[in-house]
């Protein structure tokens, strides 16, 4: 009998140790004050373990700089919105915060003057049911320049201004649109920091005013909008392998212990609270390729809510 339970045991360990073994070290590139890649490397840590992980060190860099040395076998894994920053590599098609990122609330100003064309904004929003309504309505909505978000609302039809960030804040309190879209985990985070007295506040005009802005709570704008880990595309032993630890994860409960953990995806679930007593209003994304649609159509059990794509 206890040799029995010896071997199980045994087996138990080397099964999982196979499992997570990997076949080369994942080397990557982690910016300071790259807050999502930091979820990233620690959901990979507590799938396949810090043995298979080795960061590369340097400056901070851009997201191009940072797919060009995956492009060039610099590095191995690169992370982001899916884009075309990404066109060259493969994505590990499963999104790492489960289409957390897919769905956006309303900035908007909180008093704005009779003589701004945003003056009686939210009775305007109230009486709006859906995309088409919201295209009449010629609402400006406010996004950054070069922007994958900003090419999905002007392909749907909406009105949209560009900026530089972090700019967007004051363009939106000064009228020059009226809606500034944010993701719902962002949204708390962005209000604080509005009314911060700290003295590196980006958010203040140079006369050290305040923005005044707030959060429409009667919208939910949504579009599926998958954040995902990339890979050189002659690499495809690693993205199989990431696959695979990622999908076993998720299967067995592992990513959602992680998921609920996280600082950052506790901001998505806590940003999720109370949204479906809004209206929903559906977009579609043109930057998603119809393979990789499908294939997030096929798991919409990984994701956190159904994803629509037509």
């Amino acid at each position: 009998m206890i040799y029995k339970i010896v071997l199980y045991i045994f087996c138990m360990f080397f099964s999982l140790s196979a499992m997570a073994k990997c076949d080369q070290t994942i080397r990557y590139h982690l910016n300071d004050n790259d807050g999502n890649g930091k979820y990233v490397i620690a959901m990979l840590n507590s799938i396949i373990g810090t043995d298979c992980l080795k960061s590369i060190a340097g400056n901070d860099e851009t997201e191009k700089r940072s797919t060009e040395e995956v492009a060039n076998g610099n590095r191995d894994i690169v992370w982001g919105v899916y884009g075309e920053n990404f066109n060259g590599l493969t994505p590990v098609v499963i999104d790492v915060f489960k289409g957390g990122f897919s769905l956006r609330s309303f900035l908007i100003h909180a008093d704005p003057d009779t003589s701004s064309q945003c003056y009686g904004l939210e009775n305007k929003l109230k009486n709006i049911n859906n995309l088409e309504e919201l295209v009449r309505s010629n609402i400006p909505f406010i996004q950054g320049k070069g922007w994958g978000d900003t090419a999905v609302l002007q392909s749907n039809g909406l009105k949209v201004v560009t900026g530089k960030y972090p700019g967007l804040p004051r363009m939106l309190d000064g009228g020059r649109g009226c809606v500034y879209p944010r993701g719902v985990h962002e949204i708390k985070a962005d209000l604080a920091s509005f009314e911060s007295d700290d003295p590196k506040n980006t958010w203040k005009y140079p006369s050290g005013d305040k923005v005044t802005l707030k959060e429409y709570t009667g919208i939910v704008m949504s579009y599926p909008n998958p954040y995902f880990i990339y890979v050189n595309k002659d690499n495809l032993v690693l993205k199989d392998f990431l696959e695979k630890q990622i999908q076993k994860s998720i299967e067995d409960g592992e990513f959602d212990t992680f998921f609920k953990s996280h600082p950052v995806s506790q901001a998505i679930i806590e940003g999720m609270n109370g949204l479906g007593e809004r209206k929903y209003i559906y977009l579609k994304n043109p930057n998603i390729q119809k393979d990789i649609a499908n294939i997030m159509e096929q798991n919409q059990k990984f994701y956190l809510f159904p994803l629509k794509f037509d």
